[in-house]
């Protein structure tokens, strides 16, 4: 995630496919990775009194600890992939992502965001995986894990 001061403000809009929004019960899951993930700001200030910026690189991937094939990301809800921009308008930021299948053998996997220039991508390792492949991740500058945190 690239993490950029911005002075305008701008909404954080919901994922929009074509000209339509949709939500997460409208889209099927079986079988998917759901991580719900929130994002600390920089400071105290990041998305009150300043807007910082989002970005996540579209590469980013579910990799099986055993080194089988990845995850890719397939939808996202309230954070939006590049070209479209993400402001934060809290400290806290919340959004889900929505991954491809896991292999059926995987027992962990490694949440891996690639560097973009200029940036640092965030990186969980050893995530241990449940019977749901549903997940809560939490993201800041000084660190970034998987847990269970109440929404």
């Amino acid at each position: 995630m690239i993490i950029n001061s911005h002075s305008t403000v701008e909404t954080l809009p919901e994922n929009i496919q074509g000209n339509k929004t949709i939500t997460l019960e409208q889209i099927d899951t079986t079988c998917q990775v759901i991580l719900h993930c929130r994002h600390y700001g920089c400071n105290a200030e990041c998305g009150k009194s300043i807007r910082c910026e989002i970005n996540l690189n579209p590469g980013i991937a579910l990799v099986p600890a055993e080194g089988d094939s990845p995850s890719t990301i397939l939808h996202t809800y309230k954070i939006n992939l590049p070209p479209k921009k993400n402001y934060k308008m809290d400290y806290c930021t919340e959004f889900t992502l929505i991954f491809s299948a896991l292999p059926k053998n995987c027992t962990s996997f490694h949440f891996i965001e690639p560097d973009a220039p200029g940036a640092e991508g965030w990186v969980i390792r050893n995530i241990k995986r449940s019977s749901t492949d549903v997940y809560r991740l939490t993201f800041s500058n000084q660190l970034s894990y998987e847990g269970e945190i109440d929404f």
